[in-house]
């Protein structure tokens, strides 16, 4: 696997949860008192635990280095 398609996978991966990151804030704003909608909201463990892999999913990519094309 090159460093490229690993940046374009965590790129992928960051997309993802910060689409449900932004599904629980519509919701949140939304939301009627004690409504629940399938897995929204998220709990407060959830939250820290998204925005988490978020924070590590970025120094990752800064670890990889650029690739010499050729």
């Amino acid at each position: 696997m090159t460093n490229a398609s690993r940046m374009a996978g965590t790129a992928l991966a960051v997309a993802v949860i910060e689409g449900i990151l932004e599904k629980h804030s519509a919701f949140k704003r939304e939301q009627k008192s004690g409504e629940s909608g399938g897995f929204l909201p998220l709990n407060p463990v959830q939250l820290n635990g998204l925005n988490a892999a978020i924070y590590f999913l970025h120094h990752y990519v800064d670890t990889l280095t650029p690739e010499l094309g050729g």
